[in-house]
């Protein structure tokens, strides 16, 4: 596969933590920031979560065509830039219906990266068999999503903007550290 496996396997489970973390703190938070500074009552937080559930439908079904005809690196780094730029360029708009912008937008990015990011995990340089790396990848998803969802209710409560920026600044910085690492050359891992 052209522009896949560019990184240690290593370097992909720490992509998808990260992510994990952000992700849940976004996609749980998220409705706590929208009641907060845009008004948003119970039933418009729960038209949100829907436009969640519809936008990863539309997005999950082209995410996995999209990644395996461009490369599962092009597009981790795609959807890296597209969430960063979502969060971090409008979560100070003050529309009053950007939450559904944002939230269609991030999740629309998210769509992609996580078929990119498990077939990175399968593809990178390793002695590892698969079925021990895709446990890996699940045990790993799961404890820092799990991570984000307790920590959230700390956000919320402390800042509850950093629920969306947070995200933002964190994929941004995932992508400086992606090419960064790129540009250090190909590396091999044992295990």
């Amino acid at each position: 596969m052209r522009n896949s496996g560019a990184l240690r396997l290593w370097q992909y489970y720490m992509i998808e933590g990260l992510s994990s973390f952000v992700c849940s703190l976004f996609q749980q938070g998220v409705f706590f920031w929208a009641a907060a500074r845009h008004g948003f009552d119970a039933t418009q937080c729960l038209l949100l979560g829907s436009t969640q559930g519809v936008a990863y439908m539309l997005s999950a079904k082209f995410g996995g065509a999209a990644s395996a005809r461009f490369g599962y690196d092009r597009v981790l780094q795609f959807t890296m830039v597209g969430t960063a730029a979502t969060n971090l360029l409008l979560w100070r708009c003050e529309w009053r219906w950007i939450p559904f912008a944002i939230m269609a937008l991030f999740i629309a990015f998210t769509g992609p990266f996580w078929p990119s990011t498990q077939a990175s995990v399968l593809l990178a340089p390793s002695a590892m068999r698969a079925p021990r790396r895709l446990g890996l990848y699940n045990v790993t998803w799961a404890m820092t999503g799990a991570t984000g969802f307790f920590l959230g209710g700390f956000l919320v409560g402390h800042h509850v903007d950093a629920i969306v920026w947070l995200p933002g600044i964190a994929m941004g910085a995932q992508l400086l550290l992606f090419v960064g690492s790129r540009r250090g050359g190909r590396g091999t891992e044992a295990g």
